[in-house]
């Protein structure tokens, strides 16, 4: 599954939750064997399970559904009527940071055994800064109090790395205003993997797949 960048959810007694509100599309990518012809029926389902949570969680759970017809080779796809939603979905999916032009810049310095993280926007109109660790990601200390702040600047305090936790791993959600003050920032969520040892192991795992805790 394709996951969008996420919200940070404070609750009462400091518990840090990583969630989505109303609705949420999760895009899943799918190769279609041979043997099935253009112009055939393909029928998908799937058992779902998720939360939902306010003061407390309750589990829910269905079995989906979905049947569509297979199109031609090098012929446009028929839109669906949830196409705006499906690209506003895809546009909000974590992509690596761009190797010519960072959109930020991740700095580690050692700090006794222990390592400091400093980030910076690199656009002039960086409103505010959120790193979402994955779960594989380097210990973040007090992540309440430094995983998000305003401006384009953000301090993280690491613990130090070990062989399954070798690196600072997550989401960095990078919110720049529009240019118009009626309206909200502009939210982009890249990928940031910023080895701390020498060598460090990377599994093999699917970009963005869900991995927040």
């Amino acid at each position: 599954m394709l996951w969008p960048g996420p919200k940070r959810h404070v609750l009462p007694g400091d518990i840090l939750d990583h969630i989505y509100e109303n609705q949420v599309i999760l895009l899943v990518p799918i190769r279609i064997a041979d043997s099935v012809k253009p112009g055939e029926s393909l029928t998908i389902k799937a058992k779902v399970d998720w939360l939902v949570c306010d003061e407390m969680c309750v589990p829910e759970d269905a079995e989906v559904s979905i049947t569509i017809p297979v199109g031609q080779p090098g012929k446009p796809a028929t839109p669906s009527k949830d196409e705006q939603r499906i690209k506003q979905s895809r546009s909000a999916i974590p992509v690596p940071l761009s190797k010519t032009a960072p959109e930020a810049t991740v700095k580690i310095t050692p700090d006794g055994d222990r390592f400091k993280a400093s980030i910076s926007g690199s656009a002039k109109n960086v409103q505010a800064l959120a790193f979402y660790p994955m779960r594989d990601s380097v210990q973040i200390d007090d992540p309440i109090a430094t995983c998000s702040a305003k401006g384009s600047a953000l301090t993280l305090e690491l613990g130090a790395p070990t062989p399954d936790e070798p690196a600072l791993r997550g989401v960095l959600a990078i919110t720049e205003s529009s240019g118009d003050p009626q309206k909200k920032g502009v939210v982009r969520h890249f990928l940031v993997d910023v080895p701390l040892l020498a060598n460090p192991a990377r599994p093999e795992r699917v970009p963005n797949q869900k991995e927040q805790p």
